[in-house]
């Protein structure tokens, strides 16, 4: 494929067609839910992807001719190399067949630096973006909120131990007793560089009534937490996140995807994860009650709400529905590209590093 100067015609053609098809559902069919997750990444984001809408409108401009030398012009201004090596391999086997790799994509000039990468600190206070369904055919909305919390590891350690403590009593209430919708879901992650508090509803229920139902269980279980939560149930969820953490991957596969976000933002700290059970273990009952006290309540919070276009009722609310306030100087937001170039322009950007010769953390 190194060698191919042209494309053929019957090969473009299949290739455009399967793409294009991929694209096209993207932005036209993606589940509600979905789409609220794009959005998010769509605003927060800089150098991962770009939305799917300009995808869309690259993808049809392109022409069979525009791939002719690709490979030759593709790395062109030059290439940078990292892997991941795993198994019963030395580092001079490590270097050979990244040479290797090298050589049989015939890379000759190296990088200076990698492409910009970046994170946005979320405004602070509570923000309330509203868009409407990308697919016209699709009953359900969605509604998603992420709450950021600082970069760190202590951070990272003590908002999966508040997910260990709530994830579960979110979906018992929302999804169980309230039936809001099939696709109920609260959890902790790190996509890029800061640590999320997540929680996902979708559902045939109208939107401001489901988010108030979420608004109205952070409130209350935050306040759980911080007054009626036991030395017991809490020992048994650090319990559970310490065991989690150190569990031996199962193969080869698992131990690599555990690195996967040490090589995605790029600080090759390897030894984050047993550093983080370290942590885990000095964390006690209040110091965590003073975490939610101090740094979880005073998160930026956004909310993105898909609401249906579809012409179709939605379900009819309880005859007792909660009844939860928005929160005080509540931010809106109603347009989707405009939304992100304007909060893009005056965001706080925090960049992954770049350096192409970035030292290992073993």
């Amino acid at each position: 494929m190194i060698s191919m100067t042209a494309v053929p015609e019957h090969i473009f053609a299949i290739v455009m067609d399967a793409a294009g098809d991929d694209l096209r559902n993207q932005a036209e069919h993606a589940q509600p839910i979905q789409q609220a997750i794009h959005r998010f990444d769509d605003l927060l984001y800089q150098g991962r992807s770009f939305p799917v809408l300009e995808k869309l409108k690259a993808w049809e401009k392109i022409q069979r001719e525009d791939l002719s030398n690709l490979c030759a012009r593709f790395f062109a201004d030059g290439a940078h190399v990292e892997a991941l090596i795993l198994g019963n391999l030395t580092a001079e086997d490590a270097k050979q067949l990244s040479a290797k790799l090298v050589t049989g994509l015939q890379l000759s000039k190296p990088l200076q630096s990698l492409p910009y990468r970046a994170e946005a600190s979320l405004p602070e206070g509570s923000t309330l973006w509203e868009l409407d369904s990308m697919d016209v055919d699709d009953p359900n909305h969605a509604v998603l909120l992420k709450l950021q919390l600082p970069i760190g590891l202590e951070d990272e350690m003590l908002a999966m131990l508040l997910d260990k403590v709530l994830s579960a009593k979110f979906f018992e209430i929302l999804r169980t007793q309230q039936q809001l919708g099939y696709i109920v879901q609260m959890a902790a992650s790190v996509p890029l560089k800061s640590p999320m508090i997540v929680a996902l509803v979708q559902t045939e229920f109208l939107p401001d009534y489901v988010r108030g139902c979420i608004g109205k269980f952070m409130e209350e279980h935050f306040h759980f937490v911080e007054e009626s939560l036991g030395a017991e149930e809490f020992e048994v969820c650090k319990s559970g996140l310490i065991s989690q953490l150190r569990m031996k991957p199962k193969n080869l596969r698992e131990e690599a995807a555990r690195f996967t976000s040490q090589l995605h933002d790029r600080t090759f700290d390897f030894g984050r994860r047993e550093r983080g059970a370290q942590f885990a273990e000095t964390v006690t009952l209040a110091s965590f009650k003073r975490y939610i006290r101090e740094t979880v309540r005073k998160a930026p919070q956004l909310y993105v709400q898909i609401k249906k276009v579809l012409d179709k009722e939605d379900k009819p609310l309880p005859s007792n529905p909660n009844s939860f306030p928005d929160p005080e100087g509540l931010r809106r937001w109603t347009t989707y590209m405009e939304t992100v170039a304007s909060f893009g322009a005056s965001a706080k950007w925090v960049p992954v590093n770049s350096a192409v010769d970035a030292p290992a953390k073993l």
